[in-house]
């Protein structure tokens, strides 16, 4: 197990100050999400299945009352049952101009984890490599739950063949969000391709309660059978030419669009389908097959989730686990002292007994 456990790699990064030293504010304050990134060094490669989490401490989801403040059909898809909700079930909808059910209902969904990743490596460009794209890292949901957790415990009220995002949100027309949210629950997930409204994976996710304060949930996978392409698709502001992949299933996951890239200065170019080359596609569309390579890369950052109020702390943890799992020494060094204890114990006896034995004789 300790051999196990020496062979996962990780990096964790504490953004919890990131508008400050060792990161870069783009905008906004403390008390207003902004945006900042990180330059994280992987000394090497990260190869086989990588994990990518988010950690919080001081955070105590095991709390009672905390715990208790749900209601799982509700989250089956009976939207009406607002059961052991209080005091979060119901909500004045000034839109409605009425009191009407908060989906989802209380604290755990109020407290929802809304910050947001996205990592980009730095890969070498033109003859000489000392040109720098930033390569969006592809990742993945499939995998971050399991298939019972996806479609036993969360529904949304209409059937999955006909959940477009209007008619998510004409089934929610007489609910209303948690009051700590800043959008509404058919607007979750949405362009994200994580699943929408009740179905969302951050959201299923974050409804796993932890049994400890200091605590990690799985984000994404890194999706090792991506398949670059380029493609137009339709935004709000009309069309804007993205990167994007295809995994086995054909499920289209969106990389980055070209439209943001101008609201950010990471130091290099992001690469888009305007300025990728055939040589420059080569070079990505097997960068990822194997794991993450070692160099340099850049962690953006939607900082949205205040942890001031508790005195708490947030991270970003890449992980390379083996079978023991995510890289921990407290077990094997504990099963190491009482192994050796017992050892050490038992030859004491043994000894004795021994001894008792030689004086007989």
């Amino acid at each position: 197990m300790f051999i196990g456990t020496k062979n996962s790699l990780e990096t964790e990064i504490d953004y919890t100050s990131c508008e400050v030293e060792n990161s870069t504010q783009f905008n906004g304050t403390k008390m207003s999400p902004f945006k900042c990134s990180f330059t994280i060094n992987l000394t090497q490669a990260y190869t086989g299945e990588v994990k990518f989490y988010y950690g919080m401490n001081r955070f105590y989801q095991n709390n009672r009352q905390y715990l208790s403040s749900r209601s799982d059909l509700q989250l089956a898809g009976d939207i009406d049952n607002i059961q052991d909700c209080y005091p979060l079930d119901k909500a004045f909808s000034p839109l409605l101009n009425n009191t009407v059910p908060i989906v989802p209902c209380g604290q755990i969904a109020n407290s929802m984890f809304n910050d947001s990743f996205r990592l980009f490596y730095h890969a070498p460009s033109g003859s000489d490599g000392r040109d720098i794209w930033l390569v969006p890292v592809p990742w993945t949901g499939k995998g971050v739950l399991t298939q019972q957790e996806i479609h036993k415990k969360f529904k949304n009220p209409i059937s999955s063949d006909n959940q477009t995002y209007q008619a998510l949100c004409d089934a929610f027309i007489n609910t209303t969000q948690p009051p700590d949210w800043s959008r509404r629950l058919c607007d979750l997930g949405y362009g994200d391709n994580v699943g929408l409204g009740l179905e969302n994976l951050d959201f299923m996710v974050w409804m796993k309660p932890a049994a400890l304060p200091k605590f990690r949930k799985l984000y994404r996978i890194l999706d090792t059978q991506s398949n670059f392409s380029c493609e137009s698709v339709s935004t709000t502001a009309g069309y804007s030419t993205t990167i994007s992949s295809n995994d086995d299933d054909g499920d289209k996951i969106l990389m980055y669009e070209n439209a943001d890239a101008s609201d950010y200065d990471l130091g290099a170019p992001v690469l888009s389908c305007q300025n990728l080359t055939n040589t420059t596609f080569d070079i990505i569309s097997d960068l990822f097959n194997t794991g993450l390579p070692a160099g340099q890369y850049t962690l953006l950052i939607n900082y949205n989730y205040p942890v001031t109020g508790f005195n708490g702390t947030k991270t970003f943890v890449i992980a390379r686990e083996t079978w023991v799992g995510p890289q921990n020494f407290f077990l094997p060094i504990l099963y190491l002292v009482v192994g050796t204890f017992l050892i050490l114990v038992s030859g004491f006896f043994l000894v004795i007994w021994l001894w008792q034995r030689y004086k007989k004789d």
